[in-house]
This record gives structure tokens, C-alpha cells and sequence, in this order.
């Protein structure tokens, strides 16, 4: 770690806890296994946690394409210091009641060490 780790870690984990939204993450922790007897896979093991993220912001007009950016995406930023499990891309993300998925994950490098991760999510 750096001396700007040191100092930048806890500060944005600071900032997201006091004006963050709490939100869970369902990740996949083992897969499903495939039985080649009956043709079924069998049920994948997950985690959750309830975490808080930047609230959600929309993506500006000129960045929409419609396909790898819809209107309806969004982005949140979870401090990496705040997750036990690193952010994986198709994991769940429930806001407010709605599910979503999250698509797109950018890591955010404070020196050495990720400081957050930037979420794209969509419905």
C-alpha cells in the first residue's frame, strides 16, 4: 500500500457510508453441477450482503448507444473496503425492491490498492 492508499481508502469508504444507499449483492459463490444422467444442473450456491453504494446515477445522453448503454442502465460506486466478496460481472444487485445485474465492473485504483468499484447495472 501507499501513502495515498492510506489516506484515500478510508476516505471514500467514509463519504459512501455517510451519503451512500443500501443495496444487497447476491454473488455466486459455487455453480450449479451439470448431471449428465438426467440432463439438469443442479442448483448454484450464492452469498449475499447488504452493502452501501453511491446513490444510483444515470448515464449522460451522449454516452447512450443502446446497446452496450441503454437509457434504463445506471451506475453505482461500492467502496472496496466495505465487501467481503469481490464484485464478479452478472452478479444481482437489489435497489430499492427493483433486481438488477450488474454488467459492467471498473475498478478504481487509489495507488496500489482498489479503492472502489464502479457498477453499471440494468434491469
Amino acid at each position: 500500500m501507499t501513502a495515498l492508499d492510506d489516506d484515500l481508502l478510508p476516505a471514500i469508504k467514509d463519504l459512501i457510508e455517510e451519503l451512500g444507499k443500501v443495496v444487497t449483492f447476491e454473488i455466486e459463490t459455487t455453480a450449479g453441477t451439470y448431471d449428465p444422467n438426467t440432463g439438469s444442473v443442479g442448483t448454484a450456491t450464492t452469498e449475499s450482503f447488504t452493502v452501501k453504494v453511491t446513490p444510483p446515477a444515470r448515464f449522460k445522453k451522449r454516452m447512450i448507444d443502446g446497446d452496450l448503454i441503454k437509457e434504463s442502465d445506471f451506475r453505482v460506486m461500492v467502496a472496496a473496503q466495505d465487501i467481503t466478496l469481490e464484485p464478479e460481472l452478472l452478479m444481482k444487485v437489489t435497489v430499492d425492491t427493483q433486481l438488477y445485474t450488474g454488467l459492467v465492473l471498473d475498478p478504481v485504483y487509489t495507488g496500489e490498492s482498489i479503492g472502489a468499484w464502479i457498477i453499471r447495472l440494468r434491469k
